[in-house]
């Protein structure tokens, strides 16, 4: 169905393109233009652009783009003909009784009818439309890269619009012998191609050693009068055999100094601005496998695959000089005549992008070349050139290639691929012993704490949320970007311990300005919270996880507790936490995070009058082969000796090569602020105390019973509570001593050290 032209352009004149897609994208001005995030697909840097003098949009990260009809299609989902009649309805445009016939325009040229995808109707099916074509019949170049969906007149204008701009730029670079020497020289001697050497030296980071290695060249375009009317860098084509077959144009983003003039070669006549095709290649010339020329032969040795040619230059920047190839076509499109170059190679390494079109590609290409023999690298950033860009070091790539993952899955290697990695260690001491813990003593048993699943468990009431939120505070004191969760209290309630652990003390006893003071220092160290308690999904807080990995570069995540990521409608609760076990673990260690998740026991220990073990878990089975460590909590009972409170560290795992699994050691816990130390005196309460012990504390000079008469012996399971003194001290509440054995008899039955007092070492 076809509208009158005066219709139309009725309607584009009314219509404002700025207004109504401000509506719904938020707009910023920058030049001429309005940017912002494109709507159409996921993006963090704001490539849409509207331009309110031509009444047209255009996205340079999707491709998406067109004037008011194509951005009421796309973003209603309407034929064209709808959506003419919508804007007609909304701005009072008379459309007729009956749609006219098309206008008469100029004669078309003569070429093929090709069939194409595109809207063509209501019913949106395949149509057909001629396509220009060169004097031998063959499409031009950079045709049919228009913003789709739209008139078949606006359409035709786009095509003209990239056939202009295409054909400008082969006329200013003509076949010939010289052909590489001339854009070579052109990049390095002609001042107009200034801004191709800013975006390959500061932009792409491409070294002047690299852009000479690959005889990278730059195309002026201009017009009579000598001005500059477009830009693009030159990569030359060779074959196997080292000859030149063909030259990649690629566009240098960047204003087009033609529209900036209203009115140019490429644009005037047309009504739109034209399609910027990012790449173009010289027509009817073969287009070689981009890399052909670098490949050694040896089919005992990999090959490097990657999306496009200045990933071929990076990987050469970082040391990769032969076997680096890619095609020149995009990541899905590969040519019989490519495969058979890489085909007998015995390895194919894939280093595609990780959006959908590099997935598919990717998948694709494994599945003609065997999957048996590819592997898919998985880099820092996007691909090999923003790895240039972001200033990525060479052993960072070294690691990302060497832990490719085969496209089957699985990974088989020699023992020394792993040397390098363990050498970084040792030069790490951080990746070698692992993160420290604010302890020495939990330092030697834990062997330090690295990447990978650590159980912490305990009885009710035994300090395991207390004391995993302190090791949080102490990573993050030490620049380890730390999340913590605590799903069985509010958040509020927990950053009130995270205060209390900053402040050093009782918060409520601090006045305002202590209290913004450590609200501040909290807020410098790389710790967060997840704003969240109660029942959660374990995909949900899994996600959440990942996107502080990613974000925040998180290294050391808490998650309190197990019981709150199981299903509570799981038929087979044993099954649920095994998958949640299990899938921490490997999320955990193979993302380089560390992750402790605290579980509570079955109490089953309780009834059989000893502490916690493994096996009391629920998954316990799950949890003893996939936990790189078990760490179970345990709060002991004062004594004359020790006449602080204190609690004891039971490493019943320990996977790590520096640690000491079944070992236990005790650490001081001082109540007021909640932190612990090696001894007393380390506490905040401990110093303040000159290492004494608080007052009514087993062994005191002060304690005494409630008639009065002095103690005697030691008091089990006493509770430590705060006192309304002005000096803000503690004193010792008793309750009666359950029924269980007493340190001396578990010392002597579990076989585990203890000092003179019997509590273990």
């Amino acid at each position: 169905m076809s509208f009158p032209k005066h219709v139309l352009d009725q309607i584009k004149d009314r219509a404002d393109l700025a207004a109504m897609i401000g509506a719904t994208v938020t707009l910023r001005r920058e030049g001429r233009d309005l940017v912002g995030c494109c709507p159409f697909h996921d993006e963090r840097s704001p490539s849409f652009h509207v331009t309110p003098g031509t009444g047209l949009y255009n996205c340079f990260g999707c491709g998406a783009g067109g004037g008011v009809f194509e951005w009421v299609q796309k973003r209603e989902g309407l034929s064209f003909p709808d959506a003419v009649r919508k804007l007609a309805a909304e701005l009072g445009v008379d459309l007729g009784d009956e749609p006219a016939k098309p206008n008469a325009g100029p004669a078309p040229r003569k070429g093929r009818v090709l069939p194409i995808e595109g809207a063509g109707g209501e019913g949106g099916g395949r149509r057909k439309r001629a396509v220009p074509t060169d004097d031998d019949g063959t499409a031009d170049e950079g045709a049919g890269n228009g913003h789709g969906g739209g008139s078949d007149d606006q359409k035709d204008a786009e095509h003209r619009a990239t056939k202009l701009r295409a054909g400008a730029a082969f006329r200013a670079l003509p076949w010939g012998p010289d052909i590489v020497d001339r854009i070579e020289a052109c990049l390095w001697s002609d001042e107009g191609a200034a801004p191709v050497r800013d975006y390959l030296l500061a932009k792409r980071r491409l070294t002047e050693e690299t852009l000479r290695e690959f005889r990278v060249g730059a195309v002026v375009v201009r017009d009579a009068a000598g001005k500059v009317l477009d830009l693009w860098a030159a990569i030359p084509i060779l074959d196997r055999d080292k000859r030149v077959q063909n030259v990649k144009l690629r566009a240098v983003p960047g204003p087009c100094p033609a529209c900036e003039a209203k009115g140019c070669e490429r644009c005037a006549g047309t009504g739109a601005t034209p399609s910027k095709p990012k790449y173009l290649a010289l027509p009817r010339r073969p287009l070689p496998l981009f890399g052909a020329d670098r490949l050694d032969g040896n089919p005992k040795h990999a090959v490097y695959v990657e999306e496009g040619e200045f990933d071929v230059m990076g990987m050469w920047q970082y040391g990769w000089t032969v076997n680096v190839v890619s095609g020149t076509a995009g990541a899905a499109k590969w040519d019989d005549a490519w495969l058979d170059e890489i085909e007998p190679y015995e390895q194919a390494v894939l280093m595609y992008d990780p959006d959908t079109a590099g997935e598919k590609g990717a998948d694709a290409l494994a599945g003609k070349l065997g999957r048996e023999k590819c592997a898919k690298v998985v880099l820092p950033h996007k691909d090999i050139g923003e790895c240039v860009e972001r200033g990525i070091a060479r052993d960072v790539i070294e690691r990302a290639v060497r832990l490719a993952k085969p496209m089957t899955g699985l990974s088989i290697v020699r023992p020394s691929s792993f040397a390098a990695e363990i050498e970084a260690r040792i030069a790490n001491p951080e990746a070698m012993v692992g993160y420290a813990t604010g302890s020495g003593k939990v330092d030697k048993c834990l062997g330090g704490d690295r990447p990978g699943l650590t159980v912490v468990t305990g009885d009710s009431g035994s300090g395991k949320t207390t004391w995993t939120c302190w090791q949080a505070w102490e990573r993050a004191r030490i620049g380890v970007p730390s999340l913590t969760t605590a799903f069985e209290q509010s958040p509020v309630m927990f950053a009130e311990k995270l205060l209390r652990l900053q402040i050093g003390g009782d918060f409520s006893r601090a006045t305002a300005a202590e209290r913004a003071a450590a609200w501040a220092a909290l807020d410098a160290l790389p710790l967060y919270v997840i704003g969240h308690h109660g029942q959660t999904s374990y995909d949900d807080i899994l996600a959440t996880v990942r996107y502080a990995v990613r974000r925040l570069d998180v290294k050391f995540a808490l998650l309190d507790h197990l019981g709150y990521f199981v299903d509570p409608d799981a038929k087979d609760k044993v099954n649920e936490i095994e998958r949640v076990v299990k899938g921490l673990a490997l999320a955990s260690t193979s993302e380089g995070w560390a992750c402790w998740l605290v579980a509570h026991p079955s109490n089953q220990n309780i009834a059989q009058q000893r502490r916690v073990q493994m096996g009391d878990l629920k998954g316990a089975s799950a949890i003893r082969q996939e936990a790189a460590a078990v760490i179970v909590v345990e709060r002991n009972p004062m004594s004359p000796s020790r006449a602080y409170p204190s609690s004891t560290l039971h490493f019943d795992k320990v996977r790590a090569e520096w640690g000491l699994a079944g070992s236990s050691c005790w650490l001081a816990f001082d109540p007021e602020s909640t932190r612990y130390a090696d001894a007393w005196e380390q506490t905040p309460m401990g110093a303040r105390l000159g290492g004494r012990p608080p007052p009514n504390a087993p062994g005191s000079p002060v304690e005494t019973g409630a008639d009065g008469e002095a103690r005697t012996g030691p008091v089990r399971r006493r509770r430590v509570v705060p006192t309304d003194d002005a000096a803000g001290l503690t004193k010792i509440e008793t309750t009666p001593p359950p029924n269980v054995p007493s340190w001396h008899e578990r010392a002597e039955r579990d076989d585990v050290p203890t000092d003179a007092d019997g509590i273990p070492m």
